[in-house]
């Protein structure tokens, strides 16, 4: 992987939530998670629920929404998915997606480009941010932009809609 400089959106906001996330990091934590990915990122080790918490200590104390409008927020979480620890990345991914995905704050016309350059460059390279970003991140983001499409509907409507969808696993394509 080559180096490819990071640009934050503010190098002093990053900081103070890093600051917060090394408060709660344990070394038997981290020690689990780099053995479980084989090395693959390096981890502070701080539990998902403890980052859950000071990403939520850091939006409150810093007055992120109150300091900053959709883009420079989005542009925040961003710079965070692009730090080299997976607390950082996750903590970015969080606050898309409990903050500015619920917000109906992510667009297509201008995200998706955003979001498929973090793959390009690298920011996004192993299973855990992967899948962090891209099923709980992206997945929950695709399914509030059906919801409003499609409005409210009956009990096991969207289940009708959508029950020929095909997914592939372990290299066999299944319907559900």
């Amino acid at each position: 992987m080559s180096e490819v400089p990071v640009l934050h959106a503010d190098d002093a906001l990053i900081k103070s939530l890093q600051i917060q996330l090394e408060q709660r990091a344990d070394p038997k934590t981290k020690d689990w998670w780099e053995r479980y990915l084989k090395h693959v990122i390096s981890f502070r080790g701080v539990k998902m629920a403890d980052i859950r918490k000071a990403l939520q200590a850091w939006l409150a104390a810093e007055q992120i929404a109150e300091r900053f409008e959709a883009p420079g927020q989005k542009t925040l979480a961003i710079s965070l998915i692009k730090q080299d620890l997976a607390e950082d990345k996750l903590a970015g991914i969080l606050y898309f997606q409990e903050v500015l995905i619920p917000q109906q704050r992510v667009m297509c016309a201008s995200d998706l480009p955003r979001f498929a350059d973090l793959f390009d460059a690298g920011f996004i390279y192993d299973r855990n941010i992967y899948d962090w970003f891209c099923v709980k991140m992206l997945g929950l983001w695709q399914s509030s932009r059906v919801k409003v499409a499609l409005g409210p509907l009956p009990a096991g409507e969207m289940q009708r809609r959508f029950r020929s969808r095909r997914v592939l696993t372990n290299d066999r394509e299944i319907q559900i």
